[in-house]
C-alpha cells in the first residue's frame, strides 16, 4: 500500500539523483518549489509566534498540493500519448486497396493514368 510519502519520494529521489549528476530536470523544479513553499511557511509561523505585529501568509497547502497536480498532469500526458499511439497504429493498418499513378505534363494536366 502506498503512503503519501511515496509520491513525494518520487520527485525528491529523482531530484537528488539529477543534482548528483549535475543536471536539472523537472524533479529538481518540483523539489525546489515545494521546499520553498514549505520552509517559507515554517518561517512565517515562527515569525508570527515570536512577533506581536507580524502578519505573514503561510503556504503549507501549496506545498502539499503541487505534487498531486503534477502527478495528475503526468497521468493525463500518458493517457494522451497512449491514445495517439493507438490512432497511429490504426492509420497504419488502413492501406488502400488500389492506387493510381497520374502522369502530369509541364502545365500540370494529367496525360496518362495507370
Amino acid at each position: 500500500m502506498f503512503s503519501s510519502f511515496d509520491y513525494f519520494d518520487r520527485f525528491y529521489v529523482g531530484a537528488f539523483q539529477a543534482l548528483r549528476r549535475r543536471y536539472a530536470n523537472m524533479d529538481v523544479l518540483v523539489a525546489l518549489g515545494t521546499n520553498a513553499a514549505y520552509f517559507y511557511s515554517i518561517y512565517t509561523v515562527i515569525k508570527a509566534l515570536t512577533s506581536d505585529r507580524f502578519e505573514g501568509q503561510d503556504f503549507f497547502e501549496t506545498s502539499a498540493m503541487l505534487i498531486p497536480f503534477i502527478l495528475l498532469g503526468k497521468y493525463l500526458e500518458v493517457v494522451a500519448k497512449g491514445k495517439t499511439s493507438d490512432a497511429i497504429a490504426k492509420l497504419i493498418n488502413l492501406p488502400p486497396d488500389t492506387a493510381y499513378l497520374l502522369i502530369l505534363d509541364t502545365a500540370g494536366n494529367v496525360t496518362s493514368e495507370m
